[in-house]
């Protein structure tokens, strides 16, 4: 046994048992790591909280050993530095901080990516954007609003419920390694199964056999054989034809190119689907909104997508394969804190509200002084879950900063109410509101962040920068056709071109649909702009 997660019923309520019966355990076996519910989340709902710290028991003897390494091989370099990890809600915290809640780092990876497009979302004056970060095994599509990421209390491993503040993230199986089948009726179907790094799309020619996503690419031509992965990597197109041509082609008595395409649009349907749940499932019309893709795999594909989501524009950032860890530098330090606070809005007491803002406040502040940020200002958010009475589950508000009073507690209910209609098309403005949860969350912005470099727009002339021509494949054109290719790191400022096209670069290739038009902007941005 490694680790011990310990849920009471009412500990949300009083931790009191909680805590004694971990003093039993360290007496008797101080190796093992303890993880209570009442410190992790204490409000009611007994199967969410004991979920919630199953899985930080689970990652507790992982995270310590992980992050001890770590700390172990900066202190061998003589580094005294302090590090920060991030979180699922999108900011970051000490590494000494994470271990009393190593839940918080479950969907971290994913979150980071998005931090870094919304960074470079507002840097190009595009508050409004949905991520796309499609790597070799899934897909993991956000929606940023007015410059900062959607954020959910309520997330799911596998069928388990996950409380937890982090942002709302829709992930699915669509990667580059996705793998091509047929199922029993011969319909044409795209992962979730992946052929991983290992043994890979059936063009790597490590001993994959199945079709995937990137052996379509490459058939169709979007992929340089020889200069795949900055020249670190030889793909076999006759691998991954043979490949389409056995498992999907002849049985549906098709050519490989149509094959191809079918893969492609199977793929690129299923992300279209999951844009419309972050979006018009929310409340959120994507035609006001841009496209930001990311990963090694999302830049090919960004554009049809775009096409099939009634989005206009697209950004491909300059080193889209490695946002994510730019997202890490961008990141705020960030602490949370909640507790139960059941009340009805017309009686609750708004002092016993204010104190108790307050004291969580207090609690982060603690907290922000032990992983040593310096003198940097720290932004204090306060929220509140609430319903209306008789619902079962809650939508988090907005509640105003300073003292509480009976105004200000009115004004979170109207932003509930505001809310509710967003979301669910209704509002019901006469109807008892109840308070669930209340929120504090700390900030405080980094204070040295990269910024990438501005340049003024140059000539738009292009050809610079194209380095060959090679045969691409587009229902537009109804069969392959010479497609100028373009060098990413020979493209400056200021140049446009016209699709199609195909954009080379070290961690992905850009693919510039016919009918689209891109350009290089001041930060060296792909922009293409889609007809209406």
């Amino acid at each position: 046994v490694e680790a011990i997660a310990i849920c009471y019923l009412f500990s949300f309520a009083n931790a009191t048992h909680e805590e004694r019966t971990r003093e039993i355990i360290l007496a008797r076996h101080p190796e093992v790591r303890v993880s209570l519910s009442s410190e992790l989340d204490p409000r009611f709902r007994e199967y969410e909280r004991l979920c919630l710290t199953a899985f930080d028991a689970y990652l507790r003897p992982v995270m310590e050993q992980y992050l001890g390494r770590i700390r172990a091989e900066l202190t061998s370099q003589g580094s005294s530095a302090r590090f920060h990890v991030m979180h699922s809600r999108g900011g970051t915290t000490g590494d000494e901080s994470i271990l009393r809640n190593t839940v918080s780092t479950v969907l971290s990876g994913p979150a980071a990516g998005v931090v870094g497009s919304a960074y470079l979302g507002n840097l190009c004056d595009l508050g409004d954007l949905i991520s796309l970060d499609m790597g070799g095994t899934s897909c993991d599509i956000a929606l940023v609003e007015k410059g900062k990421p959607l954020q959910t209390s309520e997330g799911k491993i596998g069928r388990y419920p996950l409380r937890q503040p982090m942002l709302d993230i829709n992930t699915i199986g669509a990667g580059g390694g996705s793998i091509a089948w047929l199922d029993t009726s011969g319909a044409l179907r795209v992962g979730p199964a992946s052929a991983g790094a290992i043994p890979g799309p059936a063009c790597y020619g490590t001993g994959g056999t199945q079709p995937t996503v990137t052996d379509a690419s490459l058939a169709l031509g979007y992929l340089n054989p020889d200069n795949y992965a900055g020249g670190s990597m030889t793909l076999s197109r006759s691998l991954a034809e043979d490949a389409i041509r056995t498992a999907i082609a002849d049985p549906l008595g098709m050519d490989v190119p149509t094959a191809a395409q079918g893969i492609h649009t199977i793929v690129n349907s299923g992300m279209a689907d999951e844009i419309r749940l972050v979006s018009v499932f929310r409340g959120h019309d994507p035609r006001g909104f841009s496209l930001l893709a990311m990963g090694g795999a999302g830049p090919a594909h960004a554009g049809r997508l775009a096409q099939q989501s009634n989005i206009r524009r697209a950004l491909v950032p300059p080193s889209p394969g490695v946002l994510s860890a730019f997202g890490l530098l961008v990141s705020d330090l960030e602490h949370e804190m909640s507790r139960t606070y059941r009340a009805e809005a017309v009686t609750a007491d708004v002092a016993d509200i204010h104190s108790t803002f307050v004291e969580l406040e207090n609690s982060c502040r603690r907290q922000m002084e032990q992983d040593q940020m310096g003198g940097a200002e720290i932004i204090v958010r306060r929220s509140v879950e609430m319903r209306y009475i008789g619902q079962s589950y809650e939508l988090e508000a907005p509640f105003p900063s300073g003292s509480v009073d009976a105004g200000a507690l009115s004004n979170a209910v109207n932003a509930f109410h505001d809310l509710h209609e967003r979301i669910y098309g209704h509002r019901d403005s006469d109807e008892l509101v109840e308070l669930i949860t209340l929120r504090v969350t700390l900030s405080q912005t980094p204070p040295h962040m990269w910024t990438p470099t501005e340049t003024a727009l140059g000539d738009p002339d292009p050809s610079p920068a194209q380095s060959g021509v090679r045969p691409a494949h587009f229902t537009e054109t109804g069969g392959y056709v010479d497609t100028p290719i373009f060098a990413r790191k020979a493209m400056t400022p200021g140049m446009i071109i016209a699709g199609p096209v195909i954009v080379e670069q070290d961690d992905t290739t850009t693919v510039v649909y016919p009918g689209t038009q891109a350009s290089v902007d001041r930060f060296g941005n792909i922009i293409m702009e889609l007809p209406a």
